[in-house]
């Protein structure tokens, strides 16, 4: 079903139970449970069981059995790569272990744990390791290991149970079921089992969480309603709301990014949301970045020390202190990508240029060490992406892997990425595509560095499109401020004309948008390419913010890159 939890659609059609579905990384199978083929037959070896492997596309189509043996297949988990599953199976009743095979059931499953009963287990975003759950401290806990089986390691150590473990898409926090507080509620913790936080708080069970692709909400089963239904709420926990409210009983549910999914419909009102609250933050944000007159620094028409402009720069902090910028500059008939690194975020040393023939660049640290940089890509208008094994390896311009997205909704033009979740192992990417060779219109895709899947995102050109944007809609960038997520989105309100280039901020729950009024010294009117940081500087909070102003729109000198950037509190004594 669709996040807005309506239009729900069978996919499976069978006399038998087919349960515990797990979409695959790309989004175009799911692999599942079920026992259509007949009974359990334990006086013939290598015949049918009750519970077997299956996968299907998508949409229901083209079921193939995976596994064929007297074992009892559980709850199956893809590779982040889709090439296997790792899974529990149990001879009937008893001996439940932990199992990986290839995703095509070829080749007999290995065996990754012995001894007590493991089960439930689910991979890792970066592969590296793999939880699950076992009884083998005579109570339930989570616990993870190597692919291979090695290293387990108890990461909850609690005397109540712990169990249905959900890796983060970051891989930087694992969401789990306990009874640890008297009865089962969604709790969250770090990788490695430290500092668990209670999400849910309610008489009813809550179980079975699973987390959006951006890694903003969390889908998991309750029955605080009366019936056993799926609920969606932010990953800290607020905003609860059932999706799809029935007399049946709606379980394990699992998440993957579609044109619905990623930005909901939410029915009116959200439930557990005070509008007044979301009113006051939003007012709030908007006069932290629309006023650039009373901005704590800002630098107009941005170059770095060698004269290059720094043109839609995107900034995150440098290990060891002060700040990094990825940016492009146009000389010489060709655009560049540079690195640049800085101080106090007025003043830029340029380090190394990453890319030729190249521009609209982006840059997040990895998960676990590295750096993931995208640009759009010439000759081919496309996407490219490069990661960095270490602030070294950046600066050397070195990058360990790359990936050029194929083309797949522009014959013309994709580029102008942001990064919403971004490691070594895993990518979530929002872009534009230049329909029709005509309009920009938005996207995101999801990739292995290996495989490319992208989607429309019609519903983030309706936002902009109520507002009498007739021309392209292009750059974004996401923050959560005071707990609630926002997207920067640039549109053109007439097609063509720079002058009419705006900026609007979208609340990320409703989809709904308004366009800001940012102040400038001169008066500039026309602004692109946003980004938006919650940063730390001089040892205070702070929010930075970077626009192009492009000719046609400038006032003064301010033509050309724009920072800003407003402490958020005010000095000590």
């Amino acid at each position: 079903m669709s996040l807005d939890g309506r239009e729900p659609v069978r996919l499976t059609n069978n006399d038998g139970l087919d349960t515990n579905p797990d979409w695959s990384p790309d989004g175009s199978r799911i692999v599942f449970t079920s026992d259509m083929d007949g009974t359990l037959d334990v006086d013939e070896p290598g015949g049918p069981s009750d519970l077997e492997l299956y996968v299907m596309e998508g949409d229901g189509s083209e079921v193939i059995r995976l596994t064929h043996n007297t074992k009892f297949e559980g709850a199956a988990d893809w590779s982040p790569s889709g090439s296997q599953l790792v899974f529990d199976a149990a001879d009937p009743f008893e001996d439940l272990q932990v199992y990986v095979m290839d995703a095509d059931g070829r080749q007999p499953p290995a065996v990754l744990t012995a001894e007590a009963l493991n089960g439930t287990p689910v991979w890792s975003p970066d592969g590296d390791r793999i939880a699950f759950v076992s009884l083998r401290d005579e109570d339930l806990e989570v616990y993870a290991m190597a692919p291979d089986g090695s290293d387990q390691i108890n990461l909850t150590n609690d005397p109540a149970g712990d169990f249905h473990p959900a890796w983060s898409p970051d891989g930087s926090t694992i969401a789990f079921t306990s009874d640890r507080d008297g009865n089962r509620e969604i709790y969250v913790m770090a990788a490695d089992g430290s500092d668990p936080q209670r999400l849910t708080d309610d008489a009813a069970e809550d179980t079975d969480p699973s987390w959006s692709p951006d890694g903003r909400h969390i889908v998991f089963t309750s029955e605080r309603d009366g019936d056993i239904n799926v609920y969606e709420m932010r990953s800290d926990g607020s905003e609860v709301r059932n999706l799809y409210g029935n007399d049946s009983w709606d379980v394990v549910p699992d998440w993957t990014l579609t044109n619905s999914s990623t930005r909901p419909e939410p029915p009116t009102p959200v439930p557990e949301r005070e509008a007044s609250d979301v009113e006051r933050v939003k007012a709030e944000l908007k006069g932290l970045v629309e006023n650039v007159t009373e901005a704590t620094a800002v630098r107009y028409g941005a170059r770095d020390d060698l004269g290059n402009e720094m043109d839609t720069i995107n900034i995150i902090a440098a290990p060891g202190g002060g700040f990094v910028g990825l940016y492009h500059s146009y000389r010489a008939a060709t655009y560049r990508v540079h690195l640049a690194t800085s101080s106090d975020l007025m003043n830029w040393t340029w380090e190394v240029t990453l890319a030729e023939q190249a521009s609209m660049p982006t840059i997040e640290p990895a998960p676990g060490g590295g750096y993931v940089v995208a640009w759009e890509q010439e000759p081919g208008n496309h996407l490219k992406f490069a990661y960095y094994e270490s602030w070294t390896d950046l600066l050397d311009g070195a990058a360990s892997k790359t990936l050029d997205a194929p083309r797949r909704f522009s014959s013309c033009a994709e580029g102008t990425p942001n990064l919403y979740v971004a490691s070594r192992s895993w990518l979530d990417v929002g872009f534009h595509y230049f329909g029709d060779c005509e309009l920009d219109r938005q996207a995101r895709g999801t990739s292995d560095w290996t495989s490319w899947s992208p989607v429309r995102q019609p519903l983030l050109d309706d936002a902009l499109e109520a507002h009498g944007v007739m021309g392209g809609i292009g750059d974004r960038d996401d923050v959560t401020f005071e707990g609630i997520g926002f997207t920067l989105l640039e549109g053109q309100v007439v097609k063509d004309d720079w002058r009419t280039w705006r900026i609007f901020l979208l609340d990320d729950a409703t989809g709904e948008a308004e366009p800001l009024s940012f102040r400038t010294d001169a008066g500039s009117f026309a602004f692109t390419n946003p980004t938006i940081e919650l940063i730390e500087i001089g040892g205070r909070d702070a929010i930075l913010v970077t626009l192009f102003v492009p000719q046609e729109g400038a006032a003064g000198s301010e033509v050309g890159e724009l920072i800003y950037y407003r402490i958020l509190e005010p000095a000590g004594p």
